[in-house]
């Protein structure tokens, strides 16, 4: 079986260790989620205690390295300083210093629409979007990872969330838990450690 040492990819510092995942489970389109270990991820985990997870990204194959497009607060130093969409490789975001768990999950779609849903991530990566910090899924010019994950879905005709929110005391806007993007009957769990 091929395993992939998702360090592959990308150079390894200070030892850390990350979650391997056969590569051969992957397909461009699938969606990643960890429960992180940063303050932030311990405030969405409070608020969302029904998924599990505070994380969420979208699996992309570039440059024959497979990748996660995501946005999250705190990782700025990756990005130039700025809290960005980004690309990075699986080793990077199952990183043990970030994910406690982990999971990837598929919707039950045609290849052609998950591809279609790469490519947009990708192209958001490339845009330049920084982290939404108000929370405000009504405006794409900035987002935040789960609001993210449902717009490229959107774009490919399938509402993930079937309109799930939040409503959080002291944010203006309901937010979208990555539980509410899990719920979906169509989402299938293929890996999780």
């Amino acid at each position: 079986m091929a395993w992939l040492l998702l360090c592959s990819c990308h150079r390894q510092t200070n030892d850390i260790k990350f979650h391997a995942i056969d590569s051969e489970l992957l397909e461009e389109g699938d969606l990643v989620v960890r429960r992180g270990t940063s303050v932030s991820s311990r405030a969405v985990q409070y608020g969302d205690k029904q998924a599990g997870y505070s994380h969420m990204g979208v699996v992309v194959l570039r440059d024959s390295c497979w990748c996660v497009v995501h946005c999250v607060p705190g990782e700025e130093q990756e990005t130039g300083g700025e809290e960005l969409i980004k690309c990075e490789p699986l080793s990077i975001f199952f990183r043990e210093d970030r994910a406690e768990i982990g999971a990837i999950f598929r919707y039950d779609t045609t290849d052609n629409i998950r591809q279609g849903i790469a490519a947009g991530a990708l192209k958001l990566s490339r845009q330049h979007i920084v982290f939404d910090r108000r929370y405000n899924d009504g405006d794409s010019s900035k987002m935040y990872c789960t609001e993210m994950v449902d717009f490229l879905y959107k774009h490919s005709k399938i509402d993930l969330t079937e309109g799930r929110r939040h409503n959080v005391p002291g944010f203006r806007y309901p937010l979208i838990y990555p539980s509410d993007i899990l719920k979906n009957k169509k989402l299938s769990c293929i890996y999780s450690f």
